[in-house]
């Protein structure tokens, strides 16, 4: 079968699935007759490289049909350009500077695990009598690093060479083998959209000729200057084909759902991380910098209560999944949360989003300064400022009329204020170093090029 009759029959059976669905006017609050949730997690994909946020290419059926059965926020920032800090904000509701789970100290310093006493969006839930399940991708999601806490069933693959294919597999069989069919909680979480972008056949040629023939990753000196920059859009069609096959195996995932009667009473909440860069600023990757392209993520919410076919303005961030989860399900939520639920938030209130965890010593990078190690950024509605801490540096873009943020002119003094007292936010957590990695541990991060 084509690539594009797979993506075709994708978006017939999720559409056919939405039918029956929710109105638009419905409360948006649990039925009776069960709740489950399933977050999935799919790393380092960027908003807009997804048709519902209006990509040129036909990259994501299944999550758009999903998107058309529920709520889109454009505008959804994540807490950190990269993995680690990033998810430990989707677990705890909270910022970088707050739950302190990122890496410290430059090109000899270390990780921090997630305190395992902050609350947890997977501890509240358990707490609460659901199942909780978790199937990541990436040894910085895994026990070493405490994000198996509150999961009666935690399944991580610290090579994250586990195809989406293999990861949807492993869920079904929890699903069918060991979970109850209501009340459940998972996270799914894939790692193929993380470089090297080799996707597998027929997914290869959907957007090129070459397909895995050429290149699937940036050829870097250890000063990490680019030697293939003429490479970036054979790189962009092998990241699109990432894209699209993990789509095609989401698309498989709700059809199972439905097959098995729990769609009805299912929430599903698909987002990222984290974004990747390629040359927009001279980087490449993630990581290293506060830009629109590493920091804005899908966000999509649909299941029962939700409204159809919306798609919401409201400023949206990743530690708002946690708060927006426990409320929809009637959890109480920690006050220690610092995240909304964007459910119910009226739509003209404007917030202030911070961002930080910023190590552009670890990731695929072009030649940055450690100086934007201290670097963190707060969007407001269009406004959006990023601080160099280390050299007092504020600059400002208006993300309407610069939305590439080529622009930057000296930021106002709200905005530095904003900057400022993110900064000084105390940490809430006590996380702890992560102590001394296996070989095969700093392989598999060297191979991803998370350390040099």
């Amino acid at each position: 079968m084509s690539v594009k009759l797979i993506a075709v029959f994708t978006l017939l059976t999720v559409i056919a699935g939405c039918a029956g669905g929710p109105s638009e006017t419905s409360d948006c609050r649990i039925p009776s007759s069960g709740k489950n949730v399933i977050l999935i997690i799919i790393d380092t994909l960027r908003a807009d490289h997804l048709s519902c946020y209006s990509y040129e290419r036909n990259t994501s059926p299944a999550i758009d049909s999903l998107a058309d059965c529920g709520t889109l926020w454009l505008n959804a920032q994540s807490q950190a350009p990269w993995t680690l800090p990033s998810h430990a904000s989707i677990w705890t509701g909270l910022s970088v500077k707050s739950h302190g789970t990122t890496h410290i100290g430059g090109v000899d310093g270390f990780d921090l695990q997630l305190d395992p006493h902050l609350p947890s969006l997977p501890a509240a839930l358990q707490n609460f009598g659901f199942q909780t399940s978790g199937f990541t991708n990436f040894v910085l999601l895994s026990d070493k690093f405490g994000f198996n806490h509150g999961f009666d069933w935690y399944d991580c693959d610290d090579s994250g060479e586990r195809t989406a294919t293999a990861t949807v597999d492993a869920f079904l069989f929890w699903l069918d083998n060991q979970a109850q069919t209501e009340n459940f909680f998972c996270v799914i979480h894939l790692f193929d959209v993380h470089a090297p972008y080799a996707p597998m056949t027929p997914y290869d040629t959907a957007f090129c000729s070459e397909g895995v023939d050429g290149v699937s990753r940036w050829d870097l000196t250890e000063d990490g200057e680019i030697l293939n920059i003429e490479d970036c859009r054979h790189l962009v069609d092998m990241y699109d084909s990432e894209i699209l096959y993990v789509d095609n195996e989401l698309g498989r995932l709700f059809s199972e759902i439905r097959l098995r009667e729990i769609a009805d009473s299912t929430l599903i909440i698909i987002t990222s991380d984290h974004g990747e860069e390629f040359l927009e600023h001279g980087g490449i990757g993630h990581g290293h910098a506060l830009y629109q392209e590493q920091i804005h993520v899908p966000l999509i919410i649909s299941g029962p209560g939700i409204s159809q076919g919306s798609i919401s303005d409201i400023p949206a961030a990743l530690y708002d999944i946690m708060p927006t989860t426990l409320s929809y399900l009637g959890v109480e939520v920690p006050e220690s949360v610092e995240g909304l639920d964007i459910l119910s938030r009226a739509p003209d209130q404007l917030r202030s989003i911070p961002s930080g965890g910023v190590s552009p010593d670890r990731f695929f990078l072009a030649l940055m300064p450690l100086t934007d190690f201290q670097s963190c950024a707060v969007t407001e509605g269009s406004k959006k400022v990023i601080a160099y801490m280390g050299t007092d540096q504020f600059i400002q873009f208006d993300l309407d009329e610069d939305p590439e943020e080529k622009t930057p002119f000296a930021a106002d003094s709200a905005m530095t204020e904003k900057a400022l007292f993110y900064w000084a936010t105390p940490r809430l957590g006590n996380p702890s170093p992560t102590g001394e990695l296996t070989d095969e541990i700093n392989s598999t991060l060297r191979d991803l090029g998370y350390i040099r």
